[in-house]
This record gives C-alpha cells, structure tokens and sequence, in this order.
C-alpha cells in the first residue's frame, strides 16, 4: 500500500498544472489535521429562528452539507416572460475515436470516481482497448436519443478546506 501511495504521490507531481501544485502547498503547509479521517466533527447550524443548533448524526450532517453545497432552485424564475431566445444550434458534429480519445486523456487521473467507481486513470490507461467499443455505445446513445438514469447521479467528496480555523461549519468544507 506505502509504494503504491508513493507511486500516486510521484505521478501526481510530475503531471500536476501549476493550480495543482498550488493546491498541494496549501495541503503542506497547513497545520495537521484530522483531515484524513473519514468522520466529520459535530457540525454547527442556525435555525430560521436564528438558534444554533449541533448537528450530530451523519444523516443530520450529510443534510446540512448537501443544502450548504446544493442550495435549492429559486421559487421565482428571472428569465423575462417575453424573452426572444436565439434559434436553435445545428445538430452536433458526429463523434468520432479521436473525440473519444481526446476526451479521455484530458481527465483529472485520480479524481474521485463517481457511481460506477471506475478511475479516471483506468480509463486512461485502458483506452486503445475500449475506444471503439465507446464509439459505438456513444452513436447508439446519440442516435436513440436515450440517456440512463444512472448518469444523473455522481458522488460529492466532501473534504476539509485547508487553513479553516473552525471546522464546525459547513463552509469549512
């Protein structure tokens, strides 16, 4: 496990842009945490009445980060009743391998998975072999016009934001 953690930390600073070694001072140069651990510590809200309530249970501090992360849709619309919108854009262009290609290797390789917990970096590394089998799942998708339900999901890491002095709220995530 310590090599192949070793291995990641190699290939992530050979590749890093410059955001990314940025990011990774950041992470350095703050003082240790319990960043590492999966728990979350008891999570400070206000209420509507303006009490602070703790928030302990994970089901109660998974809400209040969703809601801190996804606020709701606004009741009211701001688009003009009246608007003249633009016409419509021309069908797009059909894929083709190398979009496919393309696509794949300008992935984030060891991003966060989403729900079907396949890496980035594995698609990287497999893609001279699954190319053309993408093709043809992505024609059919295009063509049939038929999108899984599944795509709609993804998987939000919730991780502390380095150098947050108080770790009890939301935004500190």
């Amino acid at each position: 496990m310590s090599r192949v953690k070793l291995q990641h930390w190699i290939d992530f600073l050979e590749e890093a842009t410059t955001k990314d070694i940025w990011t990774a001072n950041k992470y350095i140069s703050t003082p240790a945490t319990d960043g590492g651990k999966s728990k979350i510590p008891a999570l400070k809200q206000k209420t509507a009445n303006g009490q602070t309530t703790e928030l302990t249970t994970n089901e109660e501090k998974a809400e209040a980060l969703a809601t801190s992360f996804f606020p709701p849709k606004p009741t009211k619309t701001t688009v003009p009743v009246e608007y003249n919108y633009l016409e419509p854009l021309p069908p797009p262009t059909e894929i083709t391998i190398n979009c496919i290609q393309e696509h794949i290797e300008k992935l984030s390789p060891y991003k966060a998975s989403g729900p079907d917990r396949i890496p980035n970096i594995i698609l990287q590394r497999a893609v001279s072999n699954i190319k053309n089998h993408l093709l043809h799942i992505y024609q059919a998708i295009f063509n049939l016009q038929t999108y899984a339900d599944s795509w709609r999901e993804f998987t939000t890491v919730v991780l502390q934001k380095p150098g947050k002095l108080n770790y009890e709220i939301t935004k500190a995530y």
